[in-house]
């Protein structure tokens, strides 16, 4: 799923590979060009050792597994996750096993125009549902396909660092990390003097913080 995003990375550093999206002519810097991609998670009962009865709670509060929560069906589903996280903690599995990624979009493209306004370009979104995360990162050498991917669990690992600054709380340890997350965040921390860089690898005033 993140292949196509892998050779548009690889593309922007490499003359020899064709990257997937091409960017707009008026982008004033492609070093400031920011990809993102969105995530749809699902979940799927039979990843976990109490799926069958997970499915039988789906049943009787009539959720459907393989639908987004909407307005009126959000009742059924607080039940449903109230009554199945009671069936989780007897269990020495975990409700995360039985998470999974079902869906990306296409790459989206912001980027400062000429004139310096930002401009946004959509791609195709298989979900009309809001995603429940989103890659957006600037454009860096990606190395081999592994470091990739694992620089990409690293920027969310950035993102929900960028979570608890925004609540005005530090960070649990697992999430002091240095390195690029949330788009707003990241130009938060560039204007307003009262952040550190915490997007900056190198920031000196985060000692003791871990870089990507």
């Amino acid at each position: 799923m993140f292949g196509d995003l892998y050779q548009q990375f690889k593309s922007d550093f490499d003359p020899d590979v064709e990257g997937v999206v091409d960017l707009p002519g008026d982008v004033a810097d492609p070093d400031l060009v920011v990809y993102q991609r969105d995530l749809y998670l699902g979940f799927e009962p039979d990843s976990i050792d109490f799926g069958d009865e997970v499915r039988r709670l789906a049943e009787e509060h009539g959720v459907d597994l393989t639908a987004p929560a909407t307005e009126s069906s959000a009742e059924a589903w607080r039940q449903f996750g109230q009554e199945t996280a009671e069936v989780a903690a007897d269990s020495d599995d975990s409700l995360l096993s039985g998470m999974d990624l079902t869906a990306v979009s296409g790459i989206h493209l912001v980027y400062p125009d000429s004139s310096k306004t930002e401009q946004r370009v959509p791609a195709e979104t298989p979900l009309t549902r809001e995603p429940d995360a989103r890659l957006e990162l600037p454009s860096v050498d990606p190395g081999s396909l592994d470091r990739f991917q694992a620089f990409l669990a690293f920027h969310l690992r950035c993102q929900i660092r960028d979570l608890f600054i925004g609540m005005g709380v530090e960070p649990p340890e697992a999430f002091r990390v240095r390195g690029p997350g949330r788009y707003l965040s990241t130009m938060r921390y560039r204007l307003v003097d009262m952040y550190d860089e915490y997007y900056h690898l190198d920031d000196p005033a985060l000692d003791g913080w871990v870089e990507a």
